[in-house]
């Protein structure tokens, strides 16, 4: 190992790129996002998947289902929601019964338009299945204006999306869809969302589990409520 190190390999690791909020704005005015085909909708929805709830770079997306995105309304203004379902670090098994699967709500301005981007999408995939488990990437159907899709999206395709919207929008960099979740931790930042303020929720996840386990002690062995806090404090 300290042979390969000498010789240079392993120092200079190769990650994505995160999409800075100038180069977003390229993507909208070169009509890479947008409303007007079926295949600049799929690279919204893709995108703003990725970007507000940090899915992964295949499994997440390659399981979400149309029902686990939903579009409302409260006093807090408009918001787009997503509902987490199994996923690499949370199975739903004995180990993560008392974990709740991940669910974000992001709250958009009033004036946006990516809600009606989601909306026009959402209405398409309706049309061609109806089922509320319907796989929610499908495959754009290139046509004279109108929004249409087919068949399920293929995994190499889907694996790949984000490098491709990047290369329709000559963006310059190492772009794959991890990048999305490198884009929405450097929004994070950059809008001092401090690790300090992080630090305190999973704190609070943490004792409220443990209280969980605790409730549970007389139905649970020791050992099980010892190996399901380490768990949720492993994926947390």
């Amino acid at each position: 190992m300290k042979k390969l190190t000498s010789d240079g390999y392993g120092i200079n690791v190769k990650q994505a790129d995160p999409i800075s909020v100038e180069q977003e704005e390229i993507l909208w005015d070169k009509s890479v996002f947008g409303n007007h085909s079926s295949e600049s909708l799929l690279h919204t929805v893709f995108f703003y998947n990725c970007k507000y709830f940090g899915l992964r770079g295949r499994d997440e997306h390659r399981n979400l289902q149309i029902s686990q995105i939903q579009l409302g309304e409260d006093d807090n203004g408009n918001y787009i929601e997503f509902r987490g379902k199994d996923n690499k670090t949370y199975n739903g098994g004995l180990r993560h019964r008392y974990i709740a699967p991940k669910s974000v709500r992001q709250y958009l301005e009033k004036d946006c338009q990516i809600p009606k981007s989601y909306q026009m999408y959402m209405n398409a995939i309706y049309e061609i299945d109806k089922s509320v488990s319907s796989p929610f990437y499908r495959r754009p159907v290139l046509s004279d204006g109108s929004v249409k899709f087919d068949h399920i999206l293929g995994a190499n395709r889907l694996g790949s999306l984000m490098k491709t919207i990047c290369q329709k929008g000559e963006l310059k960099g190492n772009f794959s869809n991890h990048s999305g979740k490198r884009t929405l931790a450097t929004r994070l930042y950059q809008h001092r969302y401090s690790f300090q303020s992080y630090l305190n929720k999973l704190i609070l996840k943490i004792q409220k589990m443990h209280l969980m386990f605790q409730n549970q002690k007389e139905n649970i062995e020791d050992c099980q409520v010892t190996a399901l806090f380490k768990t949720a404090c492993s994926i947390l």
